[in-house]
């Protein structure tokens, strides 16, 4: 029988209504311990028995390409359990609840920042071409730094028409509206599909994995 995680109360439809404000505001919130340790634990084993299916490995020559190395999508189409978690589980249900709508399913992904990587991912938004509503919920698997490619957020993002396109052209990294997401294994950030986001090489000696959930608004 395939586990599920259960969404505790405190991130109920009730509990959301404060991270509500603040996703509308900044475009992404980012919650502690959404994972326990033991649900840690079973997600890295999931994913690991996905990737191993899949003969799937992260190299120095993928992480660096210039898009998105170091990103396996569609883990649902090889997994009955990555499937479950997507369609039905604690990530459906906690983004569900944030955003307050029905949600589409999208995809299940894999995240690897790896030591010696040369490029990391470009500032970008989800909903490049269509800029359709959702969200992203990405769930760390190791601690989360600047030094090994943490994510960054550009506040507010969600609310500007950028260009369609990977890369951003003129987009300021380093300006007021950057926040760095340093988090542990277990954490979530979650974003807007039209918030712009983007990691950095992995300058440190410690890989940088996680697994995001991606849902459209219905």
């Amino acid at each position: 029988m395939l586990m599920s995680f259960v969404l505790n109360q405190s991130l109920s439809q009730t509990g959301c209504s404060k991270l509500r404000v603040d996703f509308d505001r900044d475009g992404f919130v980012v919650i502690k311990n959404f994972l326990s340790p033991d649900e840690v634990g079973e997600l890295v084993t999931q994913t690991e028995a996905c990737l191993d299916t899949i003969g799937y490995k992260v190299s120095i020559e993928s992480s660096s390409e210039k898009s998105f190395g170091g990103t396996k999508k569609n883990l649902q189409h090889v997994s009955r359990w990555f499937d479950q978690e997507l369609r039905s589980g604690k990530p459906y249900q906690f983004v569900k609840n944030l955003l307050g709508t029905e949600l589409k399913p999208a995809t299940a992904a894999y995240f690897e920042r790896i030591p010696g990587e040369q490029a990391g991912i470009e500032p970008h938004f989800d909903s490049i071409g269509h800029r359709n509503w959702g969200a992203t919920i990405w769930i760390a698997l190791d601690s989360a730094r600047i030094s090994n490619g943490c994510l960054y957020y550009a506040a507010g993002s969600h609310r500007v028409e950028y260009p369609n396109e990977v890369g951003i052209e003129d987009f300021d990294k380093s300006g007021d509206h950057a926040t760095a997401i340093e988090i542990d294994p277990g954490d979530a950030a979650i974003h807007s599909s039209r918030t712009v986001h983007w990691s950095n090489p992995n300058q440190s000696l410690n890989r940088r994995r996680a697994i995001s959930f991606f849902y459209w608004s219905v």
